[in-house]
């Protein structure tokens, strides 16, 4: 079977400009991702991590989820949402050399969650895969905008810009 693999238009999602105002959920969430980042860099035990990453998660997946609802993105939000869920689970929880965090700007790490991770562990209509690089856009301006990344995500995504034509390729000869 073959199935029709385009790019996904970010253009045309249009979301919200206007920056959310912070609450205490997303200071708390900043706060346990801050503290991950250290837990990671000083290898603190796999208990610990383990038990920290799962707020951050609950907390990422909560207000992700509100903030796309907020900026509008409608009809996709579903799959952000999920996208953005393998993601965090694949940059957090599983071993990099050297062990980064997301303000470290995960570069080749992209590459590989998109045409490696995401389609070995994720079942999801071919359609949906090439939402991956909007989905990585929006959790980078997600966390720019809760003040988790100080400065804004413009170079990564012009990477995700370089990458997505370079995915859907990936995808055409996945997918025919």
């Amino acid at each position: 079977m073959s199935y029709l693999i385009s790019r996904f238009d970010y253009d045309r999602l249009n979301p919200s400009p206007e920056v959310l105002p912070l609450n205490v959920l997303d200071t708390k969430l900043v706060n346990n991702f801050n503290k991950l980042d250290q837990y990671i860099r000083r290898s603190a035990d796999d208990d610990k991590l383990e038990k920290l990453f799962l707020k951050v998660q609950d907390g990422f997946s909560e207000r992700f989820n509100i903030w796309l609802k907020l900026k509008g993105v409608g009809e996709y939000q579903k799959q952000f949402f999920f996208i953005a869920e393998v993601f965090l689970d694949f940059f957090y929880c599983y071993e990099h050399e050297p062990p980064r965090t997301w303000k470290d700007g995960p570069g080749k790490y992209l590459v590989e969650f998109a045409v490696d991770f995401m389609l070995r562990k994720t079942s999801m209509e071919p359609w949906e895969y090439t939402l991956a690089p909007s989905a990585l856009r929006l959790i980078y301006s997600f966390l720019y905008e809760k003040e988790y990344l100080r400065e804004p995500p413009d170079s990564m995504i012009e990477f995700l810009d370089i990458l997505d034509g370079h995915f859907i390729e990936h995808l055409k000869e996945q997918f025919s």
